[in-house]
C-alpha cells in the first residue's frame, strides 16, 4: 500500500471544515472536480465512504470522523517540519555560546549583543558567566 498523500488529506480536511467540495476547492485554489477526485482516491484507498453527500453539503461517516483526527494531526506535523526547515533557508545562523566574566557581561557585552541580535535576529545566543 502506498503512503498517505498529504494533498489528499488537506483536501479532505478543507471539505470537512468548509462543509462542501466547492468551498474547499475555492479555498485551495483548485477545481471542484479535483477536490472530488482527491476524496474519491482516499475512499478508494481505505475502501470505505468518508463523507456522505447531502446535496451541496457533506456529512462525515464514522470512518470519516476517525480519519479527520489523524489527518489534522499529520498536517500539523507537516507544518511543523516546514517551519523547522525554514530556519535553514531563511538565513538562520545557528547558536553561539559565550562564556564570560561578570564584569564583561555587565559592561562590555550588552551593546555588542544588541547590535549582533539586530543584524542577525535568527541567531541564538547563550551566555554563561563565571
Amino acid at each position: 500500500m502506498r503512503s498517505l498523500n498529504l494533498d489528499q488529506l488537506r483536501a479532505f480536511v478543507e471539505v470537512v471544515e468548509e462543509g462542501s467540495f466547492t468551498a474547499a476547492a475555492k479555498k485551495l485554489n483548485l477545481t471542484q472536480p479535483a477536490i472530488t477526485h482527491q476524496i474519491h482516491e482516499l475512499e478508494r484507498r481505505f475502501k470505505t465512504e468518508l463523507v456522505e453527500r447531502l446535496g451541496k453539503h457533506i456529512q462525515l461517516t464514522e470512518a470519516g470522523e476517525k480519519l479527520i483526527e489523524h489527518a489534522r494531526y499529520l498536517l500539523e506535523n507537516d507544518a511543523r517540519a516546514h517551519d523547522a526547515m525554514r530556519k535553514f533557508v531563511d538565513g538562520w545562523l545557528g547558536r553561539v555560546r559565550i562564556g564570560t566574566s561578570m564584569t564583561v557581561l555587565m559592561y562590555v557585552l550588552p551593546p555588542l549583543l544588541r547590535e549582533l541580535k539586530t543584524e542577525h535576529p535568527q541567531l541564538e545566543i547563550h551566555l554563561k558567566a563565571g
